[in-house]
């Protein structure tokens, strides 16, 4: 969880895209969680580490506000909230996928 609030707040003092910023932050959460679960023997499952640690890149606020504006009428609103919303999932869960391709590749399988 350090790892990735010292990822987003790094990512944020640049002037990267938002979508890039969160992929680089799970990215390397991830190669951080799967580097304990590979180095430290009582490390027996990284994927909760790693789930652990992506909860805050989860939009459900977001989803929850898109959900409401779209029951106020407000369709346009509510379409680009949903959007936003799956981009920014979509790049946290890009970054942990890339995490874990890497360290499959590189050690030839299981996680």
């Amino acid at each position: 969880g350090a790892v990735l609030e010292l990822c987003l707040r790094a990512g944020r003092r640049t002037l990267l895209h938002s979508f890039i910023v969160e992929m680089c932050a799970a990215m390397v959460s991830s190669a951080v969680a799967v580097g304990f679960f590979h180095f430290l023997p009582a490390v027996r499952d990284a994927n909760l580490i790693i789930i652990g640690t992506m909860m805050p890149l989860v939009p459900g606020v977001a989803v929850t506000n898109a959900a409401r504006d779209t029951l106020q009428g407000d369709f346009v609103s509510g379409c680009a909230r949903i959007l936003e919303a799956f981009v920014k999932a979509f790049s946290a869960a890009l970054g942990v996928g890339i995490a874990i391709y890497l360290y499959r590749a590189l050690n030839g399988g299981g996680l």
